[in-house]
C-alpha cells in the first residue's frame, strides 16, 4: 500500500494526472482504490504536476483541505442533532404540547420521530445489503456509519430524501475506506517503521484509521455523487407523481426511465440490430433489467469487486471533465480551516451520467449476451437479464464502451484484455427450448486453456454480437415474424387459423395458471428468507408480473405470437410452477 502511494504521488516525474488516468481506465486490483475515488470525487485535489511535487508538499496540501472537508462533516453532525426539548413535569401547558402523544404542530417530538423512521427504513435496507466479497460490512461499526451517513445525506437532500439502492451506492465507498483501513491496522509493525516518514504521514491522512473520519471521507463522496452538477445522480432517484405509469415516464418523466428507454430503443439497434428486434418483438421492457443496473452502478450484476472497474472508468470520465488533459493550469484552492461545498445541482436538472460511459457499458452487456438471448423466449430472456451470468473481467465492457462513445480517455485506456481474461461460460445451455443450467458461483475460477478448448462452439456465443446476424429493420404495419398470414373467409385456411386460435387461447390459459401459480407460492410463503431467497423470491414476482403483461397484451392484439412460441412458453411453465388442478377451468394441455 505504502509502496503504491509513493509512486502516485512522487513516481517518476513527479504528480501525473495522466497517471491517475491511466489507473482508473487500467481498472486493475489496487490497495489504494479509495484514495483515488478521494480523488475522483473532489475530497482531494490534484497538485500542481511535475518534479517540484514531492510527498511532503502533497501531505501538506491534503492535511489542510482533508481537516476542512472533515469539520464540514462535523459541524453537519452537530446541526441534525435532535432531541426532545425537556419540559418541567410541573409546567402543564408547555407538556400539553411537548410530549410523545401530542400532535400539536410545534412538538418536538415530531422531529423525533420523523428521523427515528428515517433511520428505521435505512437499517432495514442495512440488513439486507449483500456481503458475498467479505465481512468488513457486516460489522457493526461499519454498518453504524453507513446509517449516520445516509441519514444525514437524506436530511440535507429532502428531495429526494432516501431512496432504496441508496446504501447499495454507499456501500462500494464504505467498502474500499474500511477494507483499507484494516489493511493499515494490521500491518506488522516493523513494516510501519521501514515506511519513510513523509510516506507514513500521508498514509495515515489518507487512509485514516479513525472511524469518524472515514465516516466524513464516505459523507463527501456520497454526496458528491448525489448533489454535485457533474454527477447529479439524485436525478435517477426522482420518483413519479402518484399515478405516473412507467410508459408514461419512458416519454417525458424521470432521466433514469428515459435513459432505459433510450439504452433499448435508440443506442443498442445501432449496435446490435438483431438483438433489439429480439427484445422487441418478445416485448422486454427495459426499465426491467435496466433500472437496476444503471440505479446500483451494476453492483447486484457483478458485486463490488466485480464491478470496481467499471466504477473506475466512470469517475475518471467525471474527473477528465473537471481536470481536463494532462498539463492543464487549474486553480489552486486554499484550506484555511472552513470548507463550504458548491450549491447541489436541482433534482430536476439533468443528469450528466446518462450522456457518459454508463449507456454503452450497459449496452456493451447486451450485446455481450446476443446470440443467448436471441436463442431464448420471453420468459428466459427476461430472466437472464435480471440474473447476468458471471463475468470475469469487466473491463471487457469498458473496452467497448469507451471504443463506442468516442471518448477522448480512449487514449488513456491499455491494451483489451485479452479473449482468455474472460469467463468462458460453456456450462449455459444452448438449447433455446430448454432452460439455462445453473450459473456458478460469483468470483468463480475461470476454466482452464484445455477446459475452454474442449468446450463446444456455442459457448463462443457471448461476444458481443458478432455471430449474431443482423435481422432487417421491420417495415411499419408489417406484422412480427410468425404472425397468422390472411386467408379468405370460409377457407380451409381460415378453419385453420381458426383452430389456431383457439389453441392459441388455451395455451394463454396455461401459461396464465403458472403465472397465478407463481404468485401463490410466493405469497403464501411466510417462512424466514435469507437476504438471497427474498431478491430471488423478487425476481421471480417481477417475472411473473412481465409475463402477466405479456398474456395481456397478447389477447389486446398488441403481440401477435405464433402458435408454436406460445406453446413452448406454456410448456416451459410447467416444470417451474407447480400445477393447480382446480383453476384449470377445462382447458385441456
Amino acid at each position: 500500500m505504502a509502496e503504491e502511494l509513493a509512486e502516485l504521488v512522487d513516481g517518476a516525474g513527479g504528480w501525473s494526472v495522466e497517471r491517475v488516468y491511466k489507473a482508473g481506465m487500467a481498472g486493475k486490483n489496487t490497495s489504494i482504490r479509495s484514495v483515488y475515488w478521494r480523488l475522483y470525487t473532489g475530497l482531494l485535489s490534484p497538485p500542481a504536476e511535475g518534479q517540484a511535487c514531492t510527498a511532503e508538499s502533497v501531505l501538506d496540501a491534503w492535511e489542510d483541505e482533508l481537516m476542512a472537508k472533515r469539520a464540514m462533516y462535523t459541524a453537519l453532525k452537530r446541526k441534525h442533532e435532535v432531541k426532545a426539548k425537556a419540559v418541567d413535569d410541573d409546567d402543564e401547558e408547555a407538556l400539553a404540547v411537548d410530549n410523545p402523544l401530542s400532535d400539536h404542530q410545534d412538538n418536538s417530538w415530531n422531529l423525533v420521530f420523523k428521523h427515528k423512521e428515517i433511520e428505521r427504513e435505512i437499517r432495514k435496507d442495512l440488513e439486507r445489503l449483500s456481503s458475498e466479497d467479505t465481512t468488513v460490512l457486516e460489522e457493526k461499526s461499519v454498518r453504524e456509519s453507513m446509517l449516520e451517513v445516509l441519514r444525514l445525506a437524506s436530511l440535507e437532500t429532502p428531495d429526494p430524501g432516501y431512496r432504496q439502492g441508496m446504501h447499495d451506492i454507499l456501500s462500494a465507498f464504505a467498502y474500499y475506506a474500511f477494507s483499507e483501513r484494516h489493511s493499515v491496522v494490521s500491518a506488522p509493525a516493523a513494516q510501519k517503521k521501514a515506511l519513510n516518514e513523509d510516506i507514513a504521514d500521508l498514509l495515515e491522512a489518507v487512509v485514516p484509521t479513525k472511524i469518524d473520519e472515514i465516516e466524513a471521507d464516505m459523507y463527501y463522496m456520497y454526496n458528491w455523487l448525489l448533489n454535485d452538477p457533474s454527477t447529479n445522480l439524485k436525478a435517477w432517484y426522482k420518483v413519479l407523481p402518484h399515478g405516473g405509469g412507467r410508459s408514461r415516464a419512458a416519454e417525458n418523466g424521470t432521466p433514469i426511465l428515459q435513459l432505459c428507454h433510450d439504452l433499448q430503443a435508440k443506442i443498442l439497434p445501432k449496435r446490435d440490430p438483431a438483438l433489439a428486434e429480439h427484445l422487441e418483438v418478445h416485448g422486454i421492457e427495459p426499465s426491467l433489467y435496466a433500472l437496476r443496473w444503471f440505479r446500483v452502478w451494476f453492483i447486484r450484476e457483478f458485486d463490488l469487486l466485480g464491478s470496481a472497474p467499471l466504477w473506475d472508468a466512470v469517475f475518471v470520465e467525471v474527473a477528465y471533465q473537471r481536470w481536463g488533459s494532462p498539463g492543464t493550469a487549474r486553480p489552486k484552492e486554499k484550506f484555511r480551516g472552513t470548507y463550504k461545498p458548491p450549491p447541489a445541482a436541482d433534482v430536476d436538472a439533468p443528469c450528466p451520467l446518462s450522456d457518459g460511459l454508463m449507456k454503452y457499458i450497459a449496452t456493451a452487456m447486451l450485446t455481450y449476451l446476443s446470440q443467448d438471448l436471441q436463442e431464448r423466449d420471453f420468459s428466459m430472456t427476461l430472466k437472464r437479464l435480471m440474473k447476468y451470468p458471471p463475468v470475469e473481467d469487466v473491463r471487457v465492457f469498458v473496452e467497448k464502451a469507451v471504443e463506442w462513445s468516442g471518448t477522448p480517455l480512449a487514449k488513456f485506456r491499455p491494451p483489451p484484455p485479452q479473449p482468455s481474461e474472460i469467463l468462458n461460460l460453456s456450462n449455459l445451455s444452448t438449447a433455446s427450448s430448454s432452460p439455462p443450467s445453473a450459473a456458478p458461483p460469483r468470483g468463480a475460477a475461470a476454466p482452464t486453456a484445455g477446459a475452454a478448448a474442449a468446450a463446444p462452439a456455442s459457448s463462443s456465443k457471448f461476444t458481443f454480437g458478432k455471430r449474431a446476424k443482423a435481422a432487417a429493420p421491420r417495415p411499419v404495419g408489417v406484422p412480427p415474424p410468425g404472425a397468422p398470414s390472411g386467408v379468405s373467409p370460409g377457407s380451409d385456411g381460415c378453419r385453420k387459423q381458426l383452430e389456431e386460435i383457439v389453441k392459441n387461447e388455451h395455451e394463454l390459459a396455461a401459461k396464465l395458471e403458472g403465472i397465478i401459480a407463481a404468485f401463490q407460492r410466493q405469497f403464501l410463503d411466510q417462512s424466514e428468507k435469507t437476504a438471497e431467497e427474498k431478491q430471488e423470491q423478487y425476481d421471480k414476482c417481477m417475472v411473473a408480473i412481465a409475463e402477466l403483461k405479456q398474456v395481456k397484451d397478447t389477447l389486446a392484439g398488441s403481440i401477435i405470437p405464433s402458435p408454436a412460441h406460445v406453446h413452448l412458453q406454456a410448456q416451459q411453465h410447467q416444470p417451474r410452477f407447480a400445477p393447480l388442478p382446480s383453476l384449470s377451468g377445462g382447458y385441456r394441455r
